[in-house]
């Protein structure tokens, strides 16, 4: 007597009203009805003391409950006052049960993905299990859940009819990744299946980096420029996008302990393709009073659209205008052997002022060592 399949973890019943019939125009006295193991299947009804009439047939209520997979067998006992007592009857029964399997087992890693930038990679879902008898798995619905899960994105949808497994099958799923800051970002997909009361999760992340965007140099430094005249520079190639997507500066700001002298020129916002180069343009016009050693500095900050601020030094130096003599003081004699103080010139040993060819120089100094610029004015040029 086959009683048909069921899954583990379910039972059901079946009844035997046909199968056994008293031969005899007696009453039989039925004195109990079991299993031989009793492990799988179990008796509804009748236990015993059941009277079956002349030429009637005895009805019993079997329960298949499998406590393990595939084929399961046992023998119907029935104890009665006839002949052949007890009477035997092999009872089969077929047990199934389904699994749920993903690949990879616990959790899709998509690596170290730059942010904005997509990445994909597939996950496999299966009812799949080695020495078992499986039955037709039934996945009714697929949802994605987590802190991230906006970040995560898949074709893949269940309709109004559950997607169906069959044993040792396979269904592929794409997931794209597109990380929105930086960091680890988790979502969850999950799985409702008629194998287990919740669902199955496969966990989904991957790690936000930063775009690498770089420059030339860590500072921008201009010549020696005279004070409140402006000096213009822009550095070529001194922006370097080096990563996979279009970066935007969007706003420049100047700070640090001069910022008065520096000024940003170039555009408010501008972009800057992927893997590709830009200059900068930053003007310096040094006004007084000088800082000291005529240096001045700031710092140039660049913010992006995604990326940390960038932060760049601008150096400038200036100082006041001084004429003077190229190469050593002029020293003479008014008697030969007799030194003069450098405030005196003379003309050989007659005493009496000369001249001298002497080579006009242009010298800018900031500040004006003490005494330079009064040396210099005790001279007749």
């Amino acid at each position: 007597m086959d009683v048909g399949t069921v899954r583990l973890g379910q039972s059901s019943n079946t009844t035997l009203d046909t199968l056994l019939k008293n031969l005899s125009p007696c009453e039989l006295n039925v004195d109990s009805v079991r299993f031989a193991r009793g492990d799988d299947f179990g008796v509804a009804t009748p236990s015993g003391g059941e009277v079956v009439a002349g030429w009637a047939r005895l009805s019993v209520g079997i329960r298949f409950a499998p406590q393990a997979p595939c084929r399961r067998h046992d023998t119907l006992l029935v104890y009665h006052n006839g002949v052949g007592s007890p009477t035997r009857v092999p009872v089969t029964g077929n047990a199934t049960e389904v699994a749920f399997h993903s690949t990879p087992p616990d959790t899709l890693d998509f690596g170290t993905v730059e942010i904005l930038t997509s990445a994909s990679a597939s996950a496999a879902i299966g009812n799949r299990k080695a020495n078992t008898c499986l039955d037709t798995l039934r996945v009714s619905s697929f949802s994605k859940a987590g802190p991230n899960a906006a970040e995560f994105t898949t074709p893949f949808g269940i309709g109004p009819t559950p997607l169906l497994l069959r044993p040792d099958s396979d269904t592929s799923i794409t997931f794209t990744a597109t990380p929105t800051a930086a960091g680890r970002r988790v979502a969850y997909a999950m799985f409702t299946h008629d194998g287990a009361i919740a669902p199955d999760t496969v966990v989904l992340v991957v790690r936000g980096a930063l775009p690498q965007l770089g420059t030339a140099s860590d500072e921008i430094v201009f010549p020696l420029t005279p004070l409140n005249t402006p000096h213009d520079t822009a550095a070529p190639n001194f922006l370097r996008n080096l990563s996979s997507n279009v970066v935007t500066v969007t706003k420049a700001t100047i700070t640090g302990a001069n910022p008065g002298a520096f000024s940003y020129t170039d555009a408010a916002t501008f972009t800057i393709a992927s893997k590709a180069n830009r200059a900068l343009a930053v003007r310096f016009q040094p006004t007084g009073p000088l800082p000291p050693n005529g240096r001045y500095e700031a710092l140039l900050t660049l913010e992006t659209n995604v990326a940390i601020p960038m932060e760049i030094r601008l150096v400038g130096t200036s100082g006041s205008e001084m004429i003077g003599v190229a190469g050593t003081e002029v020293q003479v004699c008014r008697n030969p052997g007799q030194q003069l103080p450098r405030t005196h010139c003379c003309n050989g040993s007659s005493g009496t002022p000369g001249r001298f060819p002497l080579r006009i120089y242009r010298l800018t100094i900031a500040p004006d060592p003490a005494g330079v610029a009064a040396d210099v004015a005790a001279f007749t040029v």
